[in-house]
């Protein structure tokens, strides 16, 4: 049988089983929806029957897993799952392991991320970068001198808990006013929803209850100026955040992934104004903000990269 690397991604609202040749081409794909209330051992088994159906085709040498939150990846421990209850003081390699039986590795998902896009995708050929996942939560992966930097406790660029105002939003976290707080895709659903009640927009032709962001940046490719202003916000927010990473680590890239990052242009030109304009010239002239190329792949991809080499 061939072989090949699970690679396995845990979101807030999905999780993603690839298998990857040798060379990282995938071999399978499927997605799962997730809820908040679900629990360790529900997704143990739902990764325990895809290892055993791939099983009987391929040679699976490992699993490596990728979860949103606090991870310590020298024990594959999980400490805390901000946007997943029920996943506080997990030790899920201990239980991949007794699942399927190979060897596990365990990760924050958006270093995993990270890795894809340093290796393969738009962070290849610099050797500093920041990724940052704007998904349901917003989750950061940093690269340094061409390594995942891990810090002392394997807690890291916890981008979206980086406080932006101590009266503002409640974060999951439980601290107020984090950059989660704010751009999060559920918190700019709910402060869309907010603004358009007051304002004139095209987007209040839509049914107010289906309105996503994928209508806003549509909205905003045509012109909508209350849509050109939403996304604004969200860089203004961004920039809060990313401007003293940028001061501090004088990256060369910071490469943008997650769903919010498909509102494209609309988001990445005002972030990229805004960080030119309140970064210290030297480190505002060197980096570039990039999309990331494998969207909501990029973990997965990572996953099995992560997989793969540590067997060798």
């Amino acid at each position: 049988m061939k072989s090949s690397y699970m690679g396995v991604d845990i979101g807030g609202t999905n999780l993603k089983i690839g298998l990857f040749d040798r060379e990282l081409k995938f071999l399978d794909f499927n997605t799962y929806a997730l809820n908040g209330e679900i629990t360790p051992g529900d997704v143990i088994l739902i990764i325990k029957d895809r290892f055993e159906v791939l099983s009987k085709k391929y040679h699976i040498k490992s699993l490596a897993c990728g979860l949103p939150g606090l991870i310590d990846y020298e024990r594959g421990y999980i400490h805390s799952l901000t946007n997943l209850v029920n996943w506080d003081d997990v030790d899920f390699k201990k239980m991949l392991v007794e699942a399927v039986g190979v060897p596990i590795f365990i990760d924050n998902d958006v270093n995993l991320a990270a890795l894809a896009e340093y290796h393969f995708g738009s962070g290849k050929g610099c050797s500093n970068m920041l990724m940052v996942a704007l998904g349901t939560g917003v989750g950061g992966g940093l690269i340094l001198n061409g390594e995942v930097y891990r810090g002392c406790n394997n807690a890291v660029a916890e981008v979206g808990h980086i406080q932006l105002s101590t009266k503002g939003p409640k974060c999951s976290c439980g601290n107020r006013g984090c950059l989660e707080s704010y751009v999060g895709n559920r918190r700019l659903i709910g402060y869309l929803k907010r603004r358009l009640k007051y304002s004139k927009s095209i987007l209040n032709k839509i049914d107010f209850t289906e309105l996503k962001l994928e209508d806003v940046t549509r909205a905003a490719i045509l012109g909508d100026k209350f849509s050109i202003e939403f996304w604004d916000y969200a860089a203004s927010k961004l920039t809060q955040a990313l401007v003293g990473v940028v001061n501090v680590l004088n990256l060369e890239k910071i490469v943008i992934g997650g769903g919010v990052s498909n509102a494209g242009e609309s988001l990445f030109k005002p972030l990229r104004g805004y960080l030119k304009e309140q970064a210290m010239d030297i480190q505002a002239k060197s980096v570039k903000i990039v999309k990331a190329r494998f969207k909501d792949r990029s973990g997965v991809i990572g996953a099995g990269l992560l997989g793969r080499d540590n067997l060798i």
